[in-house]
């Protein structure tokens, strides 16, 4: 054989030698076999810690919810109903001024509504005298809305007036 054949069939030999069989099929890159996927494992355990730290937000959270609603359940029973905190209002017991306040308002109101029908100041009047036979009849006759009990009439503008 000659030069030129030995050499053609080595090259024939490695073309189909590197499209049948890939160079190194075991150990690709030259790293070892428990490294070939050790970038696709540090991606995953990078996504599992990501996990864990949202899950572990979320049961913070879901803690934190149901605090809440277990101080509402309990301030239900102080202040009429839920979402209502109990803050500064010292049980309910700043109530005491208004309601002494709005009795106080009441009296004054009562006292300055009441008609004083007491003894009226006497005028020397040629009429009949007050209280007597003749004075009720003249104050009933002259006057419609005269009251016998009180000895008032209401004038025209509305006001209370002694009969004489």
């Amino acid at each position: 054989m000659t030069l030129s054949k030995i050499i053609s069939a080595v090259g024939v030999a490695a073309l189909i030698a590197t499209t049948v069989v890939p160079a190194e099929a075991g150990n690709r890159n030259n790293r070892p076999h428990w490294k070939k996927n050790h970038a696709q494992k540090v991606i995953n355990r990078r996504a599992a810690r990501k996990a864990i730290r949202q899950n572990q937000r979320r049961a913070l959270k879901r803690q934190q919810r149901r605090a809440v609603k277990r101080q509402q359940r309990r301030n239900f029973a102080w202040n009429g109903g839920p979402r209502r905190q109990r803050r500064h209002n010292n049980g309910g017991h700043n109530i005491a001024p208004f309601i002494i306040g709005g009795i106080g308002l009441a009296i004054l109101g009562a006292t300055i509504a009441q008609r004083n029908y007491g003894a009226p100041a006497y005028v020397a009047t040629t009429g009949p005298r007050p209280w007597s036979r003749a004075w009720y009849r003249y104050c009933y006759n002259n006057f419609p809305n005269f009251n016998p009990k009180t000895g008032y009439y209401i004038t025209q503008s509305g006001r209370y007036q002694f009969c004489q």
